[in-house]
Formats: structure tokens, sequence, C-alpha cells
């Protein structure tokens, strides 16, 4: 409360501005059923924002506050991903949700060489192959489409709470699930609930054990706390009597 209070005292004309999109334009505009469009309604974003981490990230934050979450966010992922054994240059990495490339670059300055992006739209991939030219990029909802390939590191970062429906948290994880290879690291980043998500279209607050039931077979990890929720860590099991 002290935050909107504070965000409300520094911009009112764009705090109210922006709910009035968000709980009366937004729903009009993009929501499809029980759930939204979202390859339209974040194709407008990246368009409307452009590289910029007001795109993925918070709308109502400046780039520089925005940039010291995504730093912080940053060293947590990197951290889960060392303990988890992970050595990027040798891994095949697969990111859900590349947005505007903010974990591509992570992973380049990690050494990656095998690197693939799905996004639900295409907006920003013009620019993301001219920075990125030895990544692939494909556009796909993985919430609704099969994702092809086998990787050792997935990544799911600001993405679960934008699919609002049961049937699309169980396509997204099995597309997980099956990409995954043995032994290969899944990392979700899960925002808690009771934090007002709910009430927006194109979010949903999706519980830890919710999560859980789509991703039998897979090992996980006591989730750690990550921003304004969990991160979660997943390992597809290795086949028996290997190193």
């Amino acid at each position: 409360m002290a935050g909107l209070l504070t965000r409300f005292l520094h911009d009112p004309v764009g705090l109210i501005t922006r709910g009035f999109q968000k709980l009366v334009v937004g729903p009009l505009r993009y929501r499809r059923g029980q759930g939204y469009d979202a390859e339209r309604y974040w194709g407008d974003r990246f368009r409307r924002y452009g590289r910029s981490l007001k795109g993925p990230g918070h709308e109502g934050f400046s780039e520089e506050e925005n940039a010291r979450v995504y730093a912080q966010a940053r060293t947590v992922v990197l951290d889960a991903c060392r303990r988890a054994g992970v050595r990027f240059p040798e891994a095949r990495v697969l990111e859900i949700g590349v947005g505007t490339g903010f974990y591509t670059r992570m992973c380049r300055d990690e050494g990656t060489r095998s690197y693939t992006g799905v996004d639900v739209t295409d907006t920003l991939f013009g620019e993301l192959r001219r920075e990125f030219t030895d990544y692939e990029f494909v556009r796909r909802d993985a919430a609704a489409e099969t994702i092809e390939g086998e990787y050792d590191l997935v990544l799911m970062i600001d993405v679960v709470e934008h699919i609002v429906t049961e049937e699309g948290l169980a396509a997204a994880m099995g597309n997980v699930r099956r990409v995954l290879a043995p032994g290969g690291v899944f990392l979700l980043a899960l925002p808690a609930p009771g934090t007002g998500a709910e009430r927006l279209f194109y979010l949903r607050a999706w519980r830890l054990e919710e999560v859980l039931a789509h991703l039998e077979g897979l090992q996980t990890e006591p989730p750690e706390p990550f921003r304004y929720g969990m991160l979660l860590t997943a390992r597809q099991p290795a086949p028996t009597g290997s190193a």
C-alpha cells in the first residue's frame, strides 16, 4: 500500500491512466473467453515500449528502478543455475518468454552457445536477431502450441503468471516436461498469491501446488525467495546408472 501511495504521489496521472487501461480498456480489447489474446496484448505492449524493461517489467517503475529489480533477479537466477550444476557453454538453453532479451544477454555473458528463445509474439525478434546473431528465436505460444527439441536448461521467468487458464498451464508445463533432457534443469519464477494479480485479465497468481501438479516426474527443490514470489528449481531425472 505504501508503494502504491508513493507511485500515486510521484505520478498520479500516469497511475490513473494505467489503471484505466488495465481495468477497463484492456479487458474489452484483449479478453477472449476465460483467457485473453496474449499474442496481440504482448505485441502491442512491446511495440509501445520497445526494448525498455517497462515492457516485460513494471510499467509504473522508471527504467532505472526496473533495471535494479532485474539485476537482482539475474543474480538469483545465476546462483540457482550454478547450484544446479548448469554449465552454460555446454548447455542447450531454452527460454520460454524471451521478451526484450534480458536473460538472453545473461546466457550470452555466461558463454552459452546453443540458445533458443520462444515468445508468444515476434514483435522484437528483428532486433534480437541482430544482437544475438548465433541464437534462434521462435514465435510460439507455449500455453497452446507444441515446443520441439531437447534442452539442458529451460528458463521460464515472468511468464507463468501470464498464463490464466488451467488448460494453458497444463500445456506449458507439458512442453517443459517433454523438452527437458535427462538431467536437465528447469527454473520457474512464481509470483506469490495475494498480490492483487487475480484482479487483472492478463495475470493469475498460481499456487505452488497447482504448478507442481503438472510437473509430475520431475525432481523439485524447495523454492527460494525471488522478487515478489519464489524461484522453483526442478530437474528431469537422469537415467539410472548415469554419472
